[in-house]
């Protein structure tokens, strides 16, 4: 099982490399998050969604 802490610095590499548009970081993250075992609707609904909803504010 993941630890919170990890859990959390994974979460926000996610959000992080959204919000940069680095689509490296990006692939790097999620292939880190997935072997890890963080879930993949945690990893979507509370790293990627984030992330693009700071680049939608970004943009208004």
């Amino acid at each position: 099982m993941l630890e919170a802490e990890r859990e959390r610095e994974l979460l926000a590499r996610l959000k992080k490399a959204v919000v940069e548009y680095n689509e490296g970081d990006l692939l790097a993250a999620i292939e880190d998050a997935f072997r890890e075992g963080l879930d993949a609707r945690r990893a979507i609904f509370e790293g990627l969604v984030p992330g693009m909803e700071e680049v939608e504010i970004k943009k208004i």
